[in-house]
């Protein structure tokens, strides 16, 4: 019995019918951004996010601008015999920038076809090597403080991809909203807008000699749209940016 099989979707669609495997089933996304419904939740998926599904979980894919995908059948999930798994769930992975993933499973596609199951072995080991490696050092204790550490690192970047983020620590994102509520009494989205609130109050309270406009303090925040960052350091402060003075004092001039 072959230690997998491989292929990819014909073409490119719009949605594929609820279906399960009796094998885990990995699948890269190549193409479209949409949302699959695995087991009765559902997971955003992007370019690069690439599902680790679980045998027997019923699932589905939408895209409303189609998508396109390469998969792997397998009984050997690595991680199934080296971390406890939860078989409710999937695991879900983002590929790095160089795509490595996406390559890796294009070229064990081409050997597969071509018959050369010597290669073809080498390269789908190296799949699965690649993936302990990526997902082992993601330990259930840690997955919060490393997702802290990371959107304190990056809190300022305004295409920080929170979704991506989550989806790299391998768990689904309503067990991390859950673990991280528990630690840090917020979501990690509300994380990322307290980091953001609070670095803007500190430039806002020196922005007369800093000269910096409210567009300014927005842009170097994280925000695209100073009005939206109007908005939420409103609501958390309780008054407009253009009026903080600091301290809980407002400019009344």
């Amino acid at each position: 019995m072959s230690a997998y099989t491989i292929g990819a979707s014909p073409a490119v669609f719009r949605s594929c019918p609820v279906h399960s495997h009796e094998s885990w089933e990995l699948v890269i996304n190549t193409q479209g951004s949409g949302t699959a419904e695995i087991n009765g939740k559902k997971y955003a998926f992007q370019p690069g996010t690439l599902m680790c599904i679980p045998p027997r979980l019923r699932h589905n894919k939408y895209a409303e601008e189609g998508f396109y995908d390469l998969y792997i059948h397998t009984q050997q999930f690595p991680l199934s015999r080296s971390r406890r798994m939860d078989p409710t769930e999937p695991v879900l992975v983002s590929d790095d920038a160089e795509k490595t993933f996406e390559s890796l499973f294009s070229l064990l596609l081409r050997l597969h076809y071509k018959g050369d199951s010597s290669a073809s072995m080498f390269i789908f080991r190296a799949v699965m090597q690649l993936l302990e490696e990526r997902l082992s050092s993601a330990g259930r204790d840690s997955v919060t403080e490393d997702i802290k550490n990371r959107l304190i690192a990056s809190f300022t970047n305004p295409e920080i991809n929170l979704t991506a983020m989550i989806a790299d620590s391998g768990y689904s994102t309503d067990y991390i909203r859950r673990k991280f509520r528990a630690e840090t009494g917020m979501t990690p989205g509300e994380y990322l807008t307290g980091l953001r609130i609070t670095f803007a109050r500190e430039l806002l309270e020196r922005r007369g000699s800093l000269k910096l406009s409210v567009n300014d303090v927005s842009l170097m925040c994280g925000f695209y749209d100073v009005r939206y960052f109007s908005r939420v350091f409103r609501k958390i402060t309780g008054c407009a940016p253009s009026r903080y003075v600091g301290n809980g004092e407002v400019n009344k001039k």
